[in-house]
């Protein structure tokens, strides 16, 4: 799927998530409790996201890298533990999945082995 650049606040995490729901409970309500009372959680262009900085398959599960996001106006300013970053322009592989905690890895898996090699696009960044 193509996306213009956005703005998006986020809360990263480092470590192992596969299967900690809590932790994913945890990021969502840190951010919102931050975005809430500025008013983005209103907005219906707000979108929120999940970015999956590495390969689990290549990465070291101390460093695995996650960002829960939510777009917010490219001049809002962020403190403690929100940071804010662009996710450029340009075309991103956009899953949606409803599963329980034990299933983390299996969507992960279709998406790179099944998913990217049928549509005919390679995963620019794999590390």
């Amino acid at each position: 799927m193509n996306f213009e650049e956005s703005t998006v606040a986020y809360v990263r995490y480092i470590g192992p998530c596969a299967g900690d729901e809590k932790l994913f409970e945890t990021l969502f309500n840190k951010l919102c409790s931050w975005a809430g009372p500025r008013g983005f959680l209103e907005k219906k262009s707000a979108s929120s996201l999940i970015i999956y900085h590495d390969n689990p398959e290549v990465t070291e599960e101390e460093k695995l890298r996650l960002s829960v996001c939510i777009t917010v106006p490219q001049g809002t300013r962020v403190d403690g533990d929100i940071g804010k970053m662009i996710v450029p322009a340009g075309g991103y592989a956009v899953a949606h999945f409803e599963l329980d905690s034990t299933e983390c890895a299996q969507s992960w898996n279709w998406l790179y082995d099944v998913c990217l090699p049928e549509s005919g696009y390679i995963a620019n960044d794999l590390h």
